[in-house]
């Protein structure tokens, strides 16, 4: 079994993200509701450990609205873990 996709929403009213993998990437996409697409979409190969806890690190960010405490960044490295397996 292998998850293609995870939909994810922070604490920040009306944004989400958008974890896909797409052969060796995994890509996030930040999106508002009412708006669409918030900058550019992060791209990161699957074996590409520090860059994967970064991009946690910036999908954090941007659905919460602060900067996370190491477990909240972790929670979302756990997610997109899942894709790069």
């Amino acid at each position: 079994m292998q998850i293609r996709r995870i939909d994810v929403e922070g604490d920040r009213n009306g944004r989400r993200a958008e974890l896909t993998r797409d052969g060796a990437n995994v890509i996030a996409v930040i999106r508002q509701t009412g708006e669409g697409l918030v900058g550019s979409p992060h791209i990161v190969g699957h074996t590409q450990e520090e860059n994967l806890r970064e991009l946690a690190r910036i999908v954090q960010q941007e659905l919460d609205g602060h900067t996370g405490t190491n477990s909240m960044v972790e929670d979302y490295h756990r997610l997109i873990m899942r894709l790069a397996d």
